[in-house]
């Protein structure tokens, strides 16, 4: 994980805070996968705030077509 590019959206709250807030909103018998996972998915929020940032878009249509393929690349993998 590169994490955090500097940017306005990171500069505003530290790897430690993201980290604390992560753990201090886990459940109880949560495990490091579920922790892994929340931090990656803010990653990819913060890199996409940080693509806004910046300029970079695309089309609505271009997204909808990338949908599925971001659904099975970050979906759970099945519970155990």
């Amino acid at each position: 994980m590169a994490f955090p590019r500097e940017s306005a959206i990171t500069r505003r709250i530290t790897t430690k805070a993201i980290l604390l807030e992560v753990a201090e909103g886990l459940a109880p018998d949560a495990t490091l996968y579920d922790a892994i996972t929340e931090l990656e998915f803010r990653k990819h929020v913060m890199d996409g705030l940080d693509s806004l940032e910046a300029g970079e878009r695309i089309e609505l249509e271009e997204a909808r077509k990338l949908i599925p393929k971001w659904i099975s690349q970050f979906s759970s993998p099945p519970k155990r």
